[in-house]
């Protein structure tokens, strides 16, 4: 078990630079215009590979072999790495800061820059908080899913896979047409729309009516719910300067995914006090209240103001010394 605990704890660790990291590189990889399209398919692809290829083929491996998954995940982390490789050639062309060196006291600089802009800066705040809500409200109720259909539901644990596929076949479709919904959706809107349905979706699988309707829910909240993240990222990345985005990136996360842990142990609580349904209309209620307390920060007319300023900071910075001087 102590080395399971150190091999998780340095696959967190690098996983956690990894997306602090592509964030911006991507940023820097594809035109502004392309950047829905492209979380689109990364977020899609991860779906697809961590919820369907990735389970079962990992439990055939290990049926043949104990350490079959483990070899060929090694593998697939070595040949993530050749490919990882091989971008850097299509951007040699673009002048990169030289690097300074690395130490503590610039790590804790840097992190203090994008920790600071990040708390200056309302919408990506208000953003963390609506991921941070989701994050929680996941926690608490698909930790105990499986209480949910085997003894409410009375789904025989065989088929609980169907559950989770449900979510993870909604999420794809989300993956897919996130980029369109996004073209003719306002942000805000897009935003306020899915996490309504998201919360309606929790509350709706804690009715319990019957596992088909469980099932439909599930896969209405993976949609919506991908939907929204793809979106977020782009949005993210258009209004963050890409100097700072990995910083930003991770002061974000740490807000937005600390709260899998609150989730999870309020979601047990609740569930163990109230009943397992009550934990699904608490956490779809919370959703649904966090969508409109961030609403004055993220409406239409703001969002578009943030990443029109982010398109030309200099005018933006100039007008709003011209309004603080009048």
């Amino acid at each position: 078990m102590p080395l399971l605990y150190v091999v998780f704890f340095a696959i967190g660790t690098a996983e956690t630079l990894y997306d602090s990291s592509s964030s911006a590189w991507l940023a820097t990889l594809v035109a502004p215009e392309d950047l829905g399209r492209s979380n689109g398919r990364l977020q899609t692809t991860f779906v697809v590979c961590n919820e369907f290829v990735g389970p079962p083929v990992g439990g055939f491996l290990f049926a043949s072999a104990a350490a079959a998954p483990f070899v060929l995940g090694a593998g697939g982390y070595l040949a993530a790495i050749g490919l990882l490789a091989l971008i850097p050639s299509a951007t040699r062309h673009r002048q990169e800061p030289s690097a300074e060196p690395l130490t503590v006291k610039g790590i804790a600089a840097d992190i203090a820059v994008g920790a600071r802009w990040y708390w200056s800066s309302p919408t990506p705040r208000s953003l963390s908080v609506i991921a941070a809500m989701g994050n929680a409200v996941s926690a608490a109720t698909y930790g105990i899913l499986v209480l949910l259909a085997t003894d409410v539901l009375g789904v025989h644990s065989s088929w609980y896979g169907v559950l989770l596929a449900a979510g993870a076949i909604g999420a794809v479709i989300g993956g897919l047409v996130a980029g369109k919904v996004g073209e003719w959706m306002p942000m805000g809107t897009l935003i306020l729309v899915t996490n309504l349905l998201s919360a309606g979706s929790t509350i709706g699988m804690g009715l319990a009516i019957s596992p088909a309707v469980t099932v439909a829910f599930m896969a209405l909240d993976g949609f919506v719910v991908l939907i929204q993240t793809i979106q977020v990222v782009t949005l993210r990345q258009q209004i963050v300067p890409n100097e700072l985005m990995g910083r930003v990136t991770a002061a974000y996360r740490s807000v937005a995914v600390g709260a899998f842990t609150v989730g999870g142990i309020a979601g047990g609580l609740v569930a163990k006090f109230f009943g397992i349904p009550a934990a699904f209309y608490v956490g779809g209620t919370a959703m649904a209240r966090t969508a409109f307390a961030v609403l004055p920060v993220l409406n239409n007319k703001r969002l578009a103001q943030v990443k029109a300023d982010a398109v030309d900071p200099e005018e933006a910075s100039e007008k709003r010394h011209a309004d603080t001087s009048v």
